[in-house]
């Protein structure tokens, strides 16, 4: 996850190229989700049987997002990363 885009754990994922619409909520926040339109950049099939496969799931590309949300992600994935719990904004 970042103010660009996300990877989504599913064994579902969509082909590449689809624009799907997102609703994300971010642990430890006020719990007001984020809505995003997303494009799937790459997709990983689901592969049980395949010890080496990647993650079932796929890369999605933040299409729209608006400002505020993109920052509320960035400064999310900030605190994470350094330990600042400046998130709920």
């Amino acid at each position: 996850l970042n103010e660009k885009g996300m990877f989504i754990h599913t064994q579902a994922a969509s082909p590449v190229n689809s624009m799907l619409t997102l609703q994300v909520t971010l642990p430890g926040t006020s719990g007001v989700p984020i809505r995003a339109t997303a494009s799937v950049i790459y997709s990983n099939p689901f592969r049980p049987f395949v010890p080496s496969a990647l993650p079932p799931g796929m890369g999605v590309k933040f299409t729209m997002l608006a400002d505020s949300d993109r920052q509320r992600i960035f400064d999310f994935v900030n605190a994470l990363t350094t330990g600042v719990q400046e998130i709920d904004r």
